[in-house]
């Protein structure tokens, strides 16, 4: 007789509400775990939300192609970024996810990070890096996308959002 190996869920918490993981697990996995909202971050993946029952899904395709961004997939990051922030701000945990929980993930986490504190964008970028480090196999480093981290370096610091 073969065990069924549980599923597992790849969620680091980079502050309180807000997590950052790889591919996630469809099906009620993450909302019987608590969390309520998802961000697929991932441009290669982004599944129907009718595969996350009872989360709030947010489709944020983002390329981590090694190229800029362009004005376009800027604009998305900083729009989910500022929904994650009111998800959070209400009581929510939101969980963001792309491919391998690394770049793009990180680059939303950073920026809703950003609106939450109004820490520089390089402390929050700093911020998760330390923190998602823990949640990555050895030798495998977060948020390390040159033109996400430079956009992350231009914004100031600046008061909380209310």
């Amino acid at each position: 007789m073969q065990l069924e190996q549980p599923i597992t869920v790849d969620a680091t918490r980079i502050a309180s509400g807000l997590y950052q993981g790889g591919l996630p697990p469809e099906g009620q996995l993450l909302y019987r775990r608590g969390f309520h909202t998802l961000v697929l971050a991932a441009k290669e993946h982004q599944p129907p939300a009718a595969r996350f029952p009872g989360l709030r899904v947010l489709h944020a395709p983002l390329d981590d192609s090694g190229t800029p961004m362009s004005t376009a997939e800027w604009r998305i990051a900083k729009a989910a970024a500022e929904r994650v922030a009111r998800a959070v701000l209400s009581g929510q945990r939101v969980l963001i996810t792309c491919q391998q929980g690394r770049n793009r993930s990180g680059l939303v986490t950073a920026l809703a990070l950003h609106l939450l504190t109004g820490y520089a964008g390089s402390a929050c970028a700093e911020r998760v890096r330390q923190h998602r480090q823990r949640g990555l196999p050895a030798g495998v480093q977060a948020l390390v996308n040159p033109y996400f981290n430079a956009a992350l370096a231009g914004l100031k610091p600046r008061p909380r959002r209310p």
